[in-house]
């Protein structure tokens, strides 16, 4: 299997983004916003929403740097003579 190295460095980024939101744990985040006086259930809800937001942007980038990479091997293919 060919490891597409556009791919990678998107997944490395994301991972790195992802994991270093803000350096701060989801219980500190729950905690922070139980003290300012929101509900468990709304700060959860958040909390839970920020998660899937990074996920899916995760998911998105990964996604758009293989179509770019699956529209490039098609032009390579297409062109032959201008991979040289």
């Amino acid at each position: 299997m060919k490891v597409n190295k556009r791919f990678l460095k998107c997944s490395f980024i994301m991972l790195a983004v992802t994991s270093l939101a803000g350096c701060v744990s989801p219980a500190q985040r729950m905690a922070d916003c139980e003290k300012q006086g929101i509900s468990r259930d709304t700060c959860y809800q958040v909390e839970q929403q920020r998660q899937m937001n990074a996920d899916n942007a995760a998911r998105a980038a990964s996604q758009q740097a293989l179509l770019e990479d699956s529209i490039n091997e098609s032009l390579k293919s297409q062109h032959p003579h201008k991979n040289k």
